[in-house]
């Protein structure tokens, strides 16, 4: 399916990132068993919130360690030795990016499904009528994802690349679409493709 090269920079990749994978994942297990535990109201909307918000912080820090987290490593010299064009290597890591922002989100959401069962939320009826609009989470994924690209390659420094990304992502996608969609009444895919 994949070239050898690209398998072991999958691999590489998933090696270097899998304590993001686990510490993020565990917050979200922990912060689901928070909520059945203490009692709170517990809606379809807190959990799935909590799953897309930690799906979100995940695609930003696995896209800042892509090539800040090479840089701050000094691997990046490394890299460039190897006997790989440089774009199967980027091809590689953008590859990996879409891998693990997918299989982590398959990950939230199954484990939120799991929380709202044991919470006995999913008995019967409607479980998704609460959810609201999952478009606006999966287009600020995909925000924090992009910007979260973009800093790496331009600080390479990792704490400055995910600053830059959430705060980029809080002005454009919070405030300006805000602004825009009720001045103007235009749909979402109207701004996101302007924005693209």
């Amino acid at each position: 399916m994949f070239s050898s090269i690209t398998q072991r920079l999958l691999w590489k990749e998933f090696r270097a990132q899998q304590t993001v994978w686990i510490a993020i994942a565990g917050e979200l297990v922990l912060l689901q068993l928070w909520w059945g535990i203490k009692g709170h109201e517990f809606t379809d909307l807190n959990l799935f919130s909590m799953a897309f918000v930690l799906t979100g912080v995940f695609a930003m820090s696995t896209s800042a360690l892509l090539f800040a987290g090479e840089s701050e490593a000094r691997t990046d010299g490394f890299l460039r030795q190897l006997p790989i064009t440089p774009r199967q290597l980027i091809g590689g890591k953008l590859l990996y990016a879409g891998l693990a922002l997918t299989a982590f989100l398959l990950f939230a959401l199954l484990s939120t499904l799991i929380a709202g069962q044991m919470a006995g939320k999913y008995g019967g009826g409607d479980s998704g009528s609460q959810m609201g609009d999952p478009s606006v989470f999966a287009l600020s994924i995909v925000g924090l994802a992009a910007w979260g690209l973009f800093f790496s390659l331009l600080t390479r420094k990792v704490l400055w690349t995910v600053i830059g990304a959430a705060l980029t992502e809080i002005i454009i996608g919070g405030l300006i679409h805000s602004m825009i969609l009720a001045e103007y009444h235009l749909p979402e895919w109207v701004f996101y493709s302007i924005y693209a």
